[in-house]
């Protein structure tokens, strides 16, 4: 098929090699535009950009897509059969939707209509949820209240993380994308029960900081899992009368051992020097197992506590 592409993120690439690789021809492919990042901010292109760019093919990354005359007459004559959407961050308007002999399709990192939104790989870990998977959705105006064409389930284990969960997904999607153009014209699209939809909200920074007393150990370790590697969970305490920032990027839990004292220490509190484990409101140990200390590199905990000078014990947390 005749293929405009708009992607933005890694999760993206997968499915844009797959398609090129099955033979079909990539007409444009849109991104969102370049911005600045690191410590230059230099513009820098996503991840789908610099892969068009490798591929010679046409980029476009406008800022929007409403009301936008110009880019829609441009988007339809080139007369694509069908659009192929992945995690482009921007909202399509009717008109590009159906600016395409087909329409378009979109590879959705859940099993819809579960997790609707733009976080559904962390969100399924947080909540607790048994199975993820991907979708392949006849897109409509709606927020990914589309027709299901195709889906592939996916068991989550307690030791998935949210990387973890994105390599795989992103693979599964640019397999099932190219089984759905293979037989489109056989898929039977089936309509969503919206009464049993559930939505992913986009992650805050406020989130990120663990409240010891104010969720579980089991809470709390999902949480760690479904932020890692990215934005990551962490704490801060009090060093050198300064709060130093300590992001988590692995924890288990386990029960507390019998405090030598009647008067059980206070949520949120560290119960040894030698590991580091904090104490939550479900009286359940949370063990840290891998850390990044800000300006640092992550090291296992073993490793950080032989060079660290403040006993955790006596760390204060912010």
């Amino acid at each position: 098929m005749k293929i405009i592409f708009m992607g933005t993120p890694d999760f993206s690439v997968q499915a844009l090699a797959s398609l090129k690789q099955a033979g079909h021809k990539i007409l444009c492919v849109y991104s969102q535009p370049p911005r600045k990042a690191g410590r230059g901010q230099r513009e820098k292109n996503t991840p789908v950009h610099d892969y068009a760019l490798a591929n010679d093919w046409e980029v476009r990354t406008p800022i929007s897509l409403k009301n936008n005359a110009e880019e829609l007459s441009y988007f339809r004559n080139l007369q694509a059969d069908i659009g192929i959407v992945v995690a482009y961050g921007l909202l399509l308007p009717t008109d590009i939707l159906q600016g395409t002999k087909y329409g378009s399709l979109n590879i959705h990192a859940s099993l819809l209509p579960r997790l609707r939104g733009s976080a559904p790989i962390q969100r399924a870990i947080e909540n607790g949820e048994d199975k993820s998977g991907i979708t392949i959705m006849q897109m409509d105006k709606g927020l990914d209240t589309g027709d299901i064409l195709l889906t592939q389930e996916l068991p989550l284990t307690p030791h998935t993380t949210a990387g973890t969960l994105h390599d795989t997904l992103s693979h599964m999607g640019a397999d099932l994308i190219c089984q759905a153009l293979e037989k489109y014209h056989d898929l039977i699209p089936i309509k969503q029960d919206h009464a049993l939809s559930t939505y992913a909200h986009k992650i805050s920074k406020e989130e990120t900081k663990l409240d010891f007393s104010a969720h579980t150990s089991f809470e709390l370790e999902r949480k760690i899992r479904a932020f890692s590697p990215f934005p990551a969970t962490f704490f801060e305490i009090e060093e050198n009368a300064k709060p130093t920032r300590i992001k988590i990027l692995s924890a288990t839990t386990e029960d507390a051992p019998p405090f030598a004292s009647r008067k059980t220490p206070p949520y949120g509190s560290f119960i040894s020097n030698d590991t580091l484990q904090i104490l939550c409101k479900d009286n359940r140990l949370l063990t840290l197992n891998k850390i990044q200390k800000a300006g640092k590199k992550p090291m296992d905990v073993k490793a950080f506590l032989l060079g660290n000078k403040t006993p955790p014990k006596k760390w204060r947390l912010l």
